[in-house]
């Protein structure tokens, strides 16, 4: 395996970037054939911890700040891509999405909630092809959960909304 600064990592990392950028060159999809059904099952009591503001991932515990615990009105809580990780395998999993079986396995309103605004921050932030999780693994598994939970994501979203998480 390469060192993390060797030339071979270096090149690797750069190599997925530009790949990242060129995928969004593509024409991009305008909906699905058919309605996808979620293939994974999350954990209520996990989507339930991650909606009071209690990220676990890679076994760190990441708390979010009071100021970004979830609004009761809106549903959401904006601190996800807020908080700093405490080390890479804590990136990767957030950036892996498996989050979203959890939220979904909630259900409820509030969980969609949180769920659609963590999503559409993501997309805002990195979904250019910049930014962390551009790996071709963990951009497979963002694909993947996307996917399984397309239904759950895009309930009550506008078209703006829609065409941005096609793309």
């Amino acid at each position: 395996m390469a060192q993390p600064d060797s030339f071979l990592a270096r090149w690797v990392r750069l190599m997925n970037r530009v790949q990242a950028w060129r995928s969004t060159l593509a024409r991009p999809a305008t909906g699905f054939v058919s309605q996808p059904e979620p293939r994974t099952v999350g954990s209520v009591a996990r989507g339930r911890q991650l909606l009071a503001g209690n990220f676990m991932f890679a076994g760190h515990l990441v708390q979010a700040q009071p100021d970004t615990q979830p609004d009761a009105q809106a549903g959401a809580q904006q601190g996800l891509w807020d908080i700093t990780p405490p080390d890479e395998a804590f990136e990767e999993e957030l950036q892996g999405f498996a989050w979203l079986d959890d939220l979904a396995a909630v259900g409820d309103t509030p969980a969609r909630l949180a769920a659609q605004a963590w999503l559409w921050q993501w997309i805002a932030r990195d979904g250019r092809g910049r930014g962390a999780g551009w790996s071709p693994d963990l951009a497979g598994r963002r694909l993947i959960r996307w996917i399984h939970h397309a239904l759950f994501v895009l309930r009550a979203q506008e078209a703006q909304e829609s065409t941005l998480f096609y793309r």
